[in-house]
């Protein structure tokens, strides 16, 4: 669909900035993606207790530390993080 394409595009093209400039950029993005790409920079496990069905629209810096970043991220859900391992955080409200 067009749609579908435009917004692969302007996904790509966020991307690609966000790598350039060492921030994260989500744009109406579910957060299991957030979080999924979150991991994947910081080299962590982050695990939902339970989906969450809510849509995530910000950015930020990569160079902060992890637990800044899942802060800025949970703050507006009323969700929180707790460190189970050395690398694994566990979401939930």
């Amino acid at each position: 669909k067009q749609g579908d394409i435009a917004f692969s595009k302007e996904k790509i093209a966020n991307q690609a900035m966000s790598w350039i400039n060492n921030q994260f950029i989500f744009t109406s993005e579910p957060l299991a993606s957030v979080f999924d790409e979150m991991a994947r920079r910081y080299d962590v496990k982050i695990i939902m207790e339970k989906p969450y069905k809510e849509n995530y629209t910000g950015n930020f810096s990569t160079n902060i530390p992890v637990e800044q970043a899942l802060s800025i991220v949970c703050k507006p859900f009323g969700l929180t993080f707790t460190k189970q391992e050395e690398r694994m955080y566990v979401i939930k409200k």
